[in-house]
């Protein structure tokens, strides 16, 4: 019988941004340029809302990019 990931555990590697894909440094720029740029568009058009779930996003992807080590 196979044992099947928790939910909990599929659902963080949704978040996870830690992939081979982001391992050249130009991708992880940009990544993180379009959420902070996107919630800065947000911001200044008037929907407080949408910026800080984009600027929570930029954050986050930072933090995963840049400040965490990679595995």
């Amino acid at each position: 019988m196979k044992v099947r990931p928790s939910v909990c555990a599929a659902i963080m590697n949704l978040f996870d941004l830690q992939i081979p894909f982001m391992r050249p440094l130009w991708r992880r720029y940009v990544l993180v340029g379009v959420c902070l740029g996107w919630s800065v568009v947000e911001f200044a058009t008037g929907v407080p809302l949408w910026g800080c779930v984009f600027g929570a996003m930029g954050v986050y992807a930072v933090w995963q990019l840049f400040i965490a080590k990679w595995p």
